[in-house]
């Protein structure tokens, strides 16, 4: 739908999208729309300034007045253009996080970039660091940035955070939503309570933010909307119906945290009145199989979505998905307890179940060091599932550091692939 590929682009309040090409050819650029409901799209009249040599144009972004933002992937350049006048300024021209105390810690030699923004209706510009996936905040109007970065402990370690995007809800939450390594994430800005909610790669979410104001004390409290999620628990190999699976759902991104038993029919079918755009975490528990997915994002108004769980077979390895660790650390992060929970679920439903965790590394550093610091994430994972009742004996683990990567080193977005923990089954009786 566009004539050119593009990393800055932004949804205008007209439901249009503005974009303007990521060709570095410091020069000025005109800014494209497309309409959606017309499915046509053409140049405007708005020109950018040229971008400098230090980069492309990178992000795009839409503030609470409907103003439009695109930002160079130096950082350097930041141009509004405000579509009622069709008048188009520079914000800045030198990136006004280089006042702050920690930018020497971003802007080193070969260090990813944290021009990706988007605004929040307060008149912070929030940029995301792609390195770590940590938030740095402007004021759009004083240019003044925020004395201190916030870091967002329950993404996974390193690489390859790009769109961003901070919405409020109809009940006045502030949600963060960062495209990252193969996912979507969610953040909720007051619990900071992080959960992936979509797989896949993203590189832009594209979207405007929405900026609904909270409820304020006077006004009546809104109705807790529910929406019915209709779905099966399926053989992920040969997709028939289990039904004779144990299937729990506990809210993962509301105060509780009671577990919600599911009645299954005889084809494996479901009903559960979820609440729109909350988190669920699965508790499934049948011999033999692991769940695909642990948590569950609910959508809009009725839908079906299906849970898969795969056969386990003597042999079999699995990577534990979100399963998270301090950088550079053998500390479990929180975010890591939903899919160990799951794990020691199915060990626990499995008695004649063994495994084997055996966890990786990149090849970045001194290698004897990261076979250390993989046997120790590998104690920490066995320490949960034991302090879970799982007994020690069915567990056994290995470190491996570098020596089995699953993709290239050579660059961060295919290094971080090869950090993880996986388990392998050595016994299933």
């Amino acid at each position: 739908m566009l004539p050119f590929q593009s990393y800055a682009l932004a949804k205008g309040f007209d439901n249009c999208l503005y974009t303007v090409t990521k060709a570095p050819t410091n020069a000025p650029e005109r800014v494209y729309r497309y309409n959606p409901a017309t499915r046509q799209g053409e140049y405007t009249s708005w020109q950018l300034p040229a971008q400098g040599s230090g980069g492309v144009w990178i992000s795009g972004g839409t503030d609470d007045r409907g103003d439009l933002y695109f930002s160079t992937s130096d950082g350097n350049l930041l141009v509004r253009v405000n579509p009622a006048s069709s008048k188009v300024s520079t914000v800045w021209s030198t990136d006004p996080l280089r006042k702050a105390r920690y930018f020497a810690a971003l802007g080193f030699a070969g260090a990813g970039t944290h021009a990706n923004f988007c605004f929040d209706a307060r008149r912070t510009l929030y940029q995301v660091y792609s390195t770590d996936g940590s938030l740095l905040r402007v004021n759009i109007d004083s240019r003044q940035p925020s004395p201190d970065i916030l870091p967002l402990d329950g993404l996974p370690e390193r690489g390859g955070y790009s769109g961003i995007l901070l919405q409020n809800d109809e009940f006045g939450n502030r949600r963060l939503f960062l495209a990252g390594p193969k996912a979507i994430y969610q953040i909720d800005m007051d619990t900071k309570e992080v959960a992936r909610i979509r797989r896949g790669v993203y590189t832009d979410l594209a979207g405007c933010n929405l900026f609904r104001k909270a409820t304020t004390d006077e006004a009546p409290a809104p109705a807790l909307v529910r929406a019915p999620w209709r779905g099966r628990v399926l053989d992920a190999i040969t997709l028939q119906p289990l039904p004779r699976v144990g299937l729990r759902l506990r809210p993962v991104t509301v105060s509780s945290r009671a577990d919600t038993a599911l009645a299954l029919t005889a084809g494996g079918a479901f009903t559960f009145p979820a609440r729109p755009a909350s988190l669920y975490a699965t508790q499934l528990r049948l011999p033999g199989y692991v769940p695909l997915d642990t948590t569950f994002a609910a959508a809009a108004g009725p839908y079906a979505q299906d849970v898969l769980l795969r056969p386990l077979g003597v042999g079999s390895t699995l990577e534990l998905e979100n399963v998270q660790f301090s950088r550079g650390q053998g500390e479990l992060l929180t975010t890591s307890f939903p899919a160990l929970d799951t794990l020691a679920t199915l060990l626990t439903a499995s008695p004649g179940l063994t495994i084997e965790l055996r966890g990786h590394t990149d090849n970045v550093g001194d290698p004897q060091k990261n076979v250390e610091l993989s046997q120790r994430r590998v104690a920490a994972v066995k320490a949960y599932l034991v302090k879970r009742g799982v007994a020690p004996g069915r567990i056994s683990g290995v470190g491996l550091g570098g020596g089995e990567p699953r993709a290239s080193n050579a660059q961060e977005n295919t290094r971080r692939l090869n950090r993880r923990v996986e388990f392998r089954v050595t016994g299933l009786q």
